[in-house]
Formats: structure tokens, C-alpha cells, sequence
């Protein structure tokens, strides 16, 4: 790290800890750093043969639905959420900071942040810089041995994969873990899904090396849908708060995220909408 990012990096967290003084944020750990210390503390109380988590994504320019869907989201008690990205409209550190801020008094759930096209800042030469910053990383594996759970969270919000991370890919879905789960901003193309706001490239390779995992799940558009092919389910989940899609011909433009339970091996994934008596006080 050079010595411009390191300043930049201590001037992040310091206007942070004026601002917020309670925050757990000023600790100086990244969102995902202080997850995943919550998680890890949190997994001795955690029944492995009966847990969740939550997904969701798109959750930018509405707090208040996207408060309403974390307070349904604590009523269902998951052990963490997964977000699919598009935390704020353009990515730069006074937006992050206030979602941190937001996040901070809203929830005490552990959350993980895959960036999507929104989390990149057109000031910075690294446009993600801000997001590695304060977030955390663009990609990441977490691996949960005692719950038998692997999550690979990849960037792929230029809308595609680069070579290294299609490596990381390939020998991850090599070692077969009980479940295995995949998760990345924008879906691939396929017959139903067709070339609007999907993967520039990558699409039909990216679909033959999902096909051992337990599910994917992608945002981006802001609706709820799945596609079955094979045995393979892709889902869409970009219903957190952005403005609605409803006109792309398929899916549910509804407001929601997805709670994924895994009971005595079994996985139920299950769409939970703002509008359904689940959502409602």
C-alpha cells in the first residue's frame, strides 16, 4: 500500500470516529472484517444442522425500504446477510460512510458486500478503492468447516470475470463441500434471462462450472427470479430498494430478499416479499 492510501485510509476512519463515535465501524476493520468476527463468534451457539442466511441486493437510493427489509430480516434471526452490491449510487467514501452510519444503527447482523457497478467511484484512478477500503475485499471465499458452508463472493460488475478469478472458480468448485454457494453482482445470459444487463462475456462457461454448486445467486436487476438449468438454480435478487424493473418480461418486481435455510441438509430457499403478511408488523 502506498503512502497516499495509507493516509487516505487513516483520514476514512478518523472522519468516521468524529462522526459516529460509537460506531462499531471505528475500530479501523473493514465491514467485512468486522463480520466476519461476529459470525465467528456467533458460531458456537449456531445449530449446523439448522441455520440461515439472508440474501439480498440492490438496496441503493431507498433507506426506508431497505430498513423494512432488515427488521424482517432480524425476525427470521439468520446467522449473517449476503449482499449482491449496489450499497450506494456511485461508490465514493462520503456515500459509504453514510451507509455504514445507517447500517450500523438499522442492524447488528454481520453483513457481506459484493460490489456492484454502483460501488465504483468516478474520482478515483481505483475506482473500488474506497469500497476496499471501508467495505472490504471485491472477492472473497468464506469458508464455515462446522456448518459445512463455503460462499465465493466475485466482482464481476464490469460485467465480466478476469482470468484470475475464473482460476479461483475453477478450483474452488473442484473441492465439493456439502453446500456451495456462489454469488456475484450481475447474472449471466441465458435463454430466459436474454442479453439485457447481463454478463458481456463469460456467460455460458460461467453456467457449466456453477453446475456442482449448490445455488448462485446475482442482483443487478431489481426483481426477483430464478432460472433452473439442469439441476442448477440461478437466482436473481435485486429487490433491496432501488427503483423496480418491471419490464423486462419476467421475474417479480417486488421489494425483497431471499432467506436460505440448510435443516438436516436440505436447502430451502425461500423469496420473502415486502408486499406478503412475512413482511408485514
Amino acid at each position: 500500500m502506498t503512502g497516499k492510501n495509507v493516509k487516505r485510509q487513516f483520514l476514512y476512519f478518523l472522519l468516521i470516529f468524529l462522526l459516529f463515535p460509537q460506531s462499531l465501524f471505528s475500530s479501523g476493520a473493514t465491514l467485512y472484517e468486522t463480520s466476519l468476527r461476529k459470525v465467528n463468534e456467533m458460531m458456537s451457539g449456531t445449530n449446523p444442522r439448522d441455520f440461515s442466511f439472508a440474501v439480498i441486493g440492490d438496496s441503493r437510493d431507498n433507506e426506508e425500504i431497505f430498513r423494512k427489509l432488515l427488521s424482517a430480516i432480524e425476525k427470521a434471526r439468520p446467522l449473517f446477510i449476503l449482499h449482491g452490491g449496489d450499497i450506494v449510487a456511485k461508490g465514493c467514501e462520503s456515500e459509504l460512510i453514510r451507509f455504514l452510519s445507517f447500517y450500523d444503527r438499522t442492524t447488528n447482523l454481520p453483513l457481506f458486500v459484493i460490489p456492484g457497478n454502483h460501488e465504483h467511484c468516478p474520482k478515483e484512478k481505483d475506482s473500488l478503492g474506497p469500497f476496499k477500503q471501508l467495505i472490504g475485499p471485491s472477492n472473497f471465499t468464506l469458508n464455515f468447516p462446522y456448518l459445512g458452508l463455503t460462499i465465493i463472493g466475485l466482482d464481476n460488475s464490469r460485467g465480466y470475470l478476469t482470468q484470475e478469478q475464473w482460476k479461483v472458480l475453477n478450483e474452488a468448485t473442484k473441492i465439493r463441500k456439502p453446500h456451495t454457494f456462489v454469488a456475484m453482482h450481475i447474472p449471466p445470459r441465458t435463454p430466459r434471462w436474454g442479453e439485457r444487463h447481463t454478463m458481456k462475456k463469460g456467460s455460458r462457461e460461467l453456467i457449466t462450472l456453477l453446475a456442482g454448486v449448490t445455488a448462485a445467486f446475482f442482483s443487478h436487476l431489481h426483481l426477483y427470479d430464478v432460472d433452473a438449468i439442469g439441476d442448477l438454480r440461478l437466482y436473481i435478487t435485486g429487490g433491496g430498494g432501488a427503483p423496480l424493473h418491471p419490464f423486462l418480461g419476467f421475474g417479480r418486481a417486488d421489494y425483497h430478499f431471499l432467506l436460505v435455510r440448510i435443516k438436516n441438509g436440505e436447502v430451502i430457499i425461500e423469496p420473502r416479499f415486502m408486499n406478503s403478511e412475512a413482511l408485514r408488523p
